[in-house]
């Protein structure tokens, strides 16, 4: 038998089964100022503070569209632009940093004006503002207010 109150919640009240920290309790600190930097994006994009860097980004709450937010956040605040599909390939904070380090160093070996101008960073940018004000709305809602 398992007890449902014993799993992590969502903002919405429901169980997450399987997030948050591992049940024995080795959540690994960032140690590096990458993995530092990575785990606030994290924290911010899933208003979860109890993750280390071997915890899996969909098990502690992320999907999808927090992913998009996540790569939005990696390209403002650390200046890496990443494929979407990293963090789904790479979900841990620990590999993240491999890959955002990789990146980093492969763009600074290529000039600015070589740069493709795929259109991928205006997508991020649009899911990251809807998911923004989905949780706007979320938020009002909760709150008892009404627009």
């Amino acid at each position: 038998m398992v007890l449902s109150w014993a799993f992590p919640k969502t903002r919405g009240g429901a169980s997450r089964k399987g997030a948050g920290d591992p049940p024995d309790g080795d959540t690994v600190p960032p140690r590096t100022a990458t993995e530092r930097a990575l785990w606030e994006i994290w924290a911010d994009a899933l208003r979860v503070r109890s993750f280390g860097v071997h915890d899996s980004f969909f098990l502690i709450g992320g999907h999808s569209l927090l992913a998009s937010v996540v790569r939005t956040s990696v390209r403002e605040r650390l200046g890496v632009a990443l494929p979407l599909r990293t963090l789904f390939d790479v979900p841990t904070l620990a590999g993240l940093a491999v890959e955002v380090e990789r990146a980093a160093d492969e763009a600074a070996a290529v000039p600015v004006s070589a740069r493709p101008d795929d259109g991928s960073e205006q997508l991020d940018g649009l899911v990251a503002e809807l998911e923004r004000l989905a949780e706007s709305r979320r938020a009002e809602g909760r709150a008892g207010g009404s627009a």
